[in-house]
C-alpha cells in the first residue's frame, strides 16, 4: 500500500500539526509514507490544512483523507479575515489556483475526500454537509509527556503558565488587566513556552519577537524556547496554566480542547475561556468552575486557586484522571484505525 502525505513541515517532526496527528498515528502503526506528489499515484493521501486543496480536490488516483482541524467552515461570512483568506493563501503560494473563496474552497476538498477528520462537535455537525464520513479526533500528546506535577505548594512567586504558538500570543491580551489587579495584591510572573521568534501571517510573513508582544500584555513575564523538556520542566515548575481565548473570535471560539488536555496530562490545574470545547471537557472532568467569559472571574478563580493546596491538587489530579482514561493511545489509535478501516484499508489497523 502507498500513502502519500502533504504535511505542514516536510521534516514530519517539528509541527504538532504532524508529530501529534497521522504521523504519530503511522509511527504507532508502523505505517510507511513519503512526502506527497500530486502526479505520483498512491492508494491514500493524507492532506493537512497546509495542503494545496484547490490542487488536490482534483486528485484521481486514490483515496483521500483530509484533516481539517479549525473551524474554517463555522466562520461568519462577514469575517474580514474569512473573506481574504482564500486570496492570501493564493498569494503566499499555498494554493496554485487563484481562490477569493476560502469557504467554497474547504467544501470542495471535504466533498472530495473519502473521509475527513476534524476536532470538535461543532465542526463535525457542519462538514456532514458536506461528506458522510466525519471522524473527529484530538492531539495525541502521549509520547511527548514522560512526567507529571506533583508538587502543589506555592511560595512567595505565583507562577502562571501559556503554551503556544507565537502569533496566539495574542490571546493573553485578555487577561491585561486582570493580572495588572493581581500583581497589586500578589507577586505574580507569567512564564510563556513558545518559539522565540514566529510570523505574522500564515505561518511565514512578518516577523515577531515573542518577548516584546509578551512584555507589553505584563511586564514580569519571562519566555522559554519551545521544546517538550522545556514545556514540562516549566510547567512542572508552575502553579497554575491558563488559556484564554478571545470568544469574539469564531475560528478560536471553534478551537479544540488540546492545549487543555496537553496540560491536564502534566497534573497542572488549568483555567480556560468558556470555549464550547472547554465548557464540555470541564464538565465532564466534573471542574465546570475553571471555565470564565469576564475578567472578575478570572481573577477570582487565579486566587480561589493561589489561596488553596488542596484544592490545587484536587484539580490536577482530576484533570489528570480524565486525559489518561479518555485520551491514553489506545483510545487514539481505534479512532484513526476507524478512519482507515471505513475507506478499505482493514488491512493496516
Amino acid at each position: 500500500m502507498k500513502i502519500g502525505y502533504v504535511p505542514y513541515n516536510s521534516d514530519f517532526v517539528s509541527h504538532p500539526g504532524d508529530y501529534r496527528r497521522f504521523c504519530w498515528y503511522a509511527k504507532n502503526k508502523n505505517i510507511d509514507f513519503e512526502l506527497a506528489n500530486f502526479d505520483t499515484k498512491y492508494d491514500l493521501v493524507v492532506l493537512t490544512q497546509a495542503a494545496d486543496i484547490t490542487l488536490w480536490k482534483n486528485y484521481k488516483h486514490g483515496k483521500i483523507i483530509y484533516d481539517l482541524i479549525d473551524s474554517y467552515l463555522l466562520i461568519p461570512k462577514t469575517n474580514i479575515k474569512g473573506v481574504f483568506r482564500g486570496l492570501a493563501k493564493t498569494l503566499s503560494g499555498q494554493y496554485s489556483e487563484i481562490t477569493f473563496n476560502n469557504w467554497k474552497a474547504v467544501i470542495e476538498m471535504c466533498r472530495r475526500s473519502d473521509a475527513v477528520v476534524c476536532t470538535t462537535i461543532e465542526q463535525r455537525d457542519e462538514i456532514l454537509s458536506y461528506s458522510s464520513n466525519v471522524e473527529t479526533i484530538l492531539d495525541s500528546h502521549n509520547d511527548f509527556i514522560h512526567d507529571v506535577k506533583t508538587n502543589y505548594k506555592i511560595g512567595n512567586v505565583i507562577r502562571l503558565v501559556w503554551e503556544g504558538l507565537p502569533d496566539n500570543i495574542f490571546q493573553l491580551e485578555i487577561l491585561k488587566e486582570p493580572l495588572a489587579k493581581l500583581s497589586r495584591k500578589y507577586n505574580i510572573e507569567l512564564h510563556v513556552v513558545t518559539d522565540k521568534v514566529g510570523s505574522k501571517y500564515l505561518g511565514k510573513y512578518g516577523s515577531i519577537k515573542s518577548e516584546d508582544v509578551v512584555k507589553k500584555i505584563f511586564d514580569n513575564s519571562f519566555v522559554h524556547s519551545w521544546s517538550s523538556d522545556n514545556l514540562l520542566k516549566i510547567t512542572k515548575m508552575c502553579d497554575v496554566a491558563i488559556i484564554p481565548i478571545n470568544l469574539k473570535n469564531k475560528l478560536t471560539l471553534g478551537k479544540p480542547e488540546n492545549k487543555l488536555l496537553l496540560f491536564w496530562r502534566m497534573g497542572i490545574p488549568t483555567i480556560v475561556s468558556a470555549t464550547p470545547s472547554y465548557v464540555r471537557a470541564m464538565n465532564k472532568a466534573g471542574i465546570a468552575s475553571f471555565v470564565h467569559n469576564t475578567e472578575n472571574e478570572w481573577i477570582e478563580s487565579i486566587e480561589n486557586v493561589i489561596n488553596n493546596e488542596k484544592y490545587r491538587e484536587s484539580v490536577g489530579s482530576l484533570g489528570r484522571k480524565y486525559v489518561t482514561e479518555r485520551y491514553n493511545s489506545d483510545a487514539i489509535i481505534k479512532q484513526w484505525d476507524r478512519v482507515f478501516n471505513s475507506i478499505g484499508f482493514n488491512s493496516i489497523t
